[in-house]
């Protein structure tokens, strides 16, 4: 990683992934309103469970969702608390890519299957993801609590 080998700036680390937060929420965003502009179709809303889409878009983020989160805090290894906080970052950002990816596929899905039959229903499970995504906004606190590190380094990506 650029940052280990070159020296570690805990300020940028916090920017760059505040940059992949906004980047992957605003990419969900945008595909959003491309969605909007190119259907054509009468806006309709209607919760038919009997809906393949739907069957397949609640099953997925009733999966998708809480397995991601598992994945990023269970099955990556929690960094050693000596270690130095160039080693630790970037499992921090590993963890919130995983999160965030999650959600995103999710709510990109949720998209698609507004293209496909332009019912609102979808865009009502898409604020789901879209909630838990603006939930993991990178702050030093929660890269603290995520990376169990010492106050001063918490204090040390103060400035942004």
């Amino acid at each position: 990683m650029h940052m280990i080998a070159n020296e570690f700036k805990p300020k940028q680390a916090l920017l760059l992934s505040r940059m992949i937060y906004f980047g992957l929420i605003g990419g969900l965003l945008f595909f959003l309103v491309v969605a909007f502009f190119i259907t054509t179709e009468k806006l309709y809303f209607k919760t038919d469970l009997t809906n393949p889409f739907l069957i397949t878009l609640l099953v997925l983020s009733l999966t998708s969702l809480p397995i991601g989160s598992f994945i990023s805090e269970r099955a990556l290894p929690n960094p050693d608390a000596n270690e130095k906080l160039p080693i630790k970052f970037p499992m921090y950002q590993t963890r919130l890519i995983i999160r965030m990816a999650t959600c995103e596929g999710v709510g990109l899905f949720s998209v698609v299957c507004f293209l496909l039959t332009p019912n609102l229903v979808f865009l009502l499970v898409l604020l789901i993801p879209l909630f838990i995504m603006l939930q993991y906004y990178p702050t030093p606190e929660k890269i603290g609590r995520d990376l169990n590190l010492t106050q001063s380094e918490i204090d040390s990506f103060s400035g942004y």
